[in-house]
């Protein structure tokens, strides 16, 4: 067991904090925060050793949902999206999504709270090589719902635009889902 004294915790930005001991770094590495929220980083010593990004999850062991609003206009199917500023490119530019959220993100940028939710089978990792945390799916279809109103900054995309434009993979692969398990387009 690694010894008290050798723990050292290094406070970061925004409530983020490193703690490790130094006596087993690779077994008590932990980036995350204090209070639980969003992800933590920790070191797998399972099999090839390597970082893993382990994101909240509620008490069903869910980290989010993936759940974009579809409409069918004209024939053919669309999605509300918004285009949202992201760390992943460095925020150089907004990045074109669809609906989802983390469990510890009471506003996310297209809300379908008091929507009817169709949950799809099963759910999907964001990124099973070097993120843990389930994510359930599902859509809420609002083709004949006359009263529904998007959400501030969001748009309908078609299916086709958004699949040709888009780099949201979590949108991407619920629609898929969807295509096939509720439209039978297989």
């Amino acid at each position: 067991m690694p010894s008290k004294d050798k723990e050292s915790k290094t406070e970061l930005k925004g409530g983020w904090q490193i703690c490790l001991n130094t006596e087993s770094p690779s077994e008590s590495l932990v980036l995350g925060r204090a209070d639980g929220r969003f992800f933590k980083v920790t070191f797998n010593t399972t099999r090839y050793g390597q970082p893993l990004l382990q994101e909240a999850v509620d008490a069903d062991g869910v980290a989010g949902y993936v759940v974009p609003i579809v409409k069918q206009i004209d024939g053919a199917w669309h999605v509300v999206v918004t285009y949202n500023e992201r760390p992943a490119n460095d925020y150089q530019e907004k990045l074109l999504e669809g609906a989802r959220r983390s469990v510890s993100n009471d506003t996310p940028f297209i809300s379908t709270d008091g929507e009817a939710v169709q949950l799809l089978p099963g759910y999907i990792y964001s990124n099973s090589a070097r993120i843990a945390g389930k994510l359930k799916v599902g859509v809420v279809d609002v083709t004949d719902e006359a009263d529904f109103v998007l959400p501030e900054g969001a748009e309908y995309l078609s299916f086709a635009e958004f699949f040709e434009v888009s780099t949201d993979a979590l949108t991407k692969a619920v629609l898929g889902q969807f295509m096939v398990c509720v439209l039978k387009l297989i």
